[in-house]
């Protein structure tokens, strides 16, 4: 299987809004995939599907759930949980699956020393927990974040924003919100981001 030629074709299906013919490829690869015992293959095949489902008018979100649990299925590992509660929480609005996806995602990333996944899954989590009211929670999981960023580990910057700013609206830790900030707004990459992480470390 050529998974370049095969994502630039998909691309330019989806772009176009030529659904059915994307959607045919892909499982024909997926077959491929399948029959050669590929799972870079399928991971790679079921994350296009995922994003098919996501592209159609309207998306096809219920899809899009099962080809991410089969996506884990594939291939099992923190990163892949990560992106079905993602799903469940930017799709689907399904806020305690997420928690319970997050929390597997977490844990599973500790086992692997994923340290950039365990950080995304955390700062997911704490945008879940304060959509249920449950700041205590929330709480202790900004504490984990800055644990992470103190301790220097690897993450990916601008994960934790939105977290941050609601976390901060909530009334939660403000210290520890413009500790994290003040730490990672000099090093954050995307300007936009950055923007905002410095918006948060001139709060009081």
């Amino acid at each position: 299987m050529d998974i370049q030629k095969l994502d630039k074709t998909v691309d330019a299906l989806i772009r176009t809004k030529q659904f059915a013919q994307a959607g045919a490829i892909l499982s024909e690869a997926r077959q491929e995939a399948t029959d050669s015992a590929n799972p870079n293959a399928l991971d790679f095949v079921f994350s296009q599907f995922v994003f098919l489902c996501w592209t159609k008018e309207p998306p096809d979100v219920l899809r899009a759930e099962q080809f991410c649990l089969e996506r884990e299925a594939a291939r099992d590992t923190a990163y892949n949980k990560y992106r079905t509660a993602m799903t469940f929480y930017w799709a689907a609005n399904d806020h305690p699956r997420t928690v319970m996806k997050t929390r597997e995602a977490v844990e599973k990333a500790s086992v692997e020393g994923d340290t950039n996944t365990r950080y995304s899954a955390l700062s997911l989590l704490g945008l879940a927990l304060l959509d249920l009211d449950r700041t205590e929670e929330a709480g202790a999981t900004l504490v984990e974040i800055y644990d992470m960023v103190r301790e220097r580990q690897r993450i990916v910057v601008g994960d934790e924003t939105l977290f941050l700013e609601r976390a901060h609206t909530r009334g939660l830790n403000r210290s520890i919100i413009k500790s994290i900030a003040t730490t990672l707004a000099p090093v954050c990459r995307d300007k936009a981001f950055a923007e905002r992480l410095q918006s948060l470390a001139r709060e009081n």
